[in-house]
């Protein structure tokens, strides 16, 4: 079996996740609203109708851009750019290069950025709910993601994203690096 038809079942996965944030334009978050910079080692789960695919992903936040990285088998499936306004994709030799980059960023968003940040940057018809544990995005009563978070700090410990309307799961173990 050659990489790339062993990559294939990562993108196909991931594709049915590309539609999860088309209702929600990319939000415009500044990186140095995300708190100090770090970079942010990543094992995601990514599940789909009983599919699981793992992925290893490192994010760098910095005050004027985040970074996100992610690869399967050692073949990079995305390098993105975001500055708060804009994602600039980096070239990326597999099929998952045809995926909208600012899924990956929304992601991301949602789980780490503060929840003033975010609230700040939803559209009005958005609304976020936080707690402790986690939080909520709801259109209306409509529930669009559920977040939960497993520890005290979501950059040094497993955060789970559920999209509700597409069963779309995503399981992140971050560590802080040193």
């Amino acid at each position: 079996m050659s990489l790339r038809h062993a990559l294939l079942p990562a993108a196909a996965a991931l594709a049915g996740c590309s539609s999860l944030f088309l209702p929600v334009p990319l939000l415009h978050v500044r990186p140095a609203d995300l708190g100090p910079p770090r970079t942010v080692e990543q094992r995601l789960q990514v599940v789909r109708h009983g599919q699981a695919v793992v992925l290893d992903g490192v994010a760098d936040v910095s005050a004027t851009r985040v970074q996100l990285i992610a690869t399967a088998l050692g073949v990079r499936l995305y390098d993105l750019a975001y500055d708060g306004r804009r994602v600039v994709a980096g070239a990326v030799p597999t099929p998952a290069a045809s995926l909208p980059p600012a899924v990956a960023v929304d992601d991301f968003l949602l789980l780490y950025a503060p929840a003033d940040v975010l609230v700040a940057a939803l559209p009005r018809d958005l609304r976020l709910v936080s707690g402790p544990d986690g939080r909520q995005l709801y259109r209306g009563d409509r529930l669009l993601v559920a977040i939960r978070y497993e520890g005290e700090d979501p950059a040094n410990g497993r955060s789970r994203l559920h999209n509700a309307a597409l069963d779309y799961d995503l399981v992140v173990d971050s560590t802080v690096v040193p």
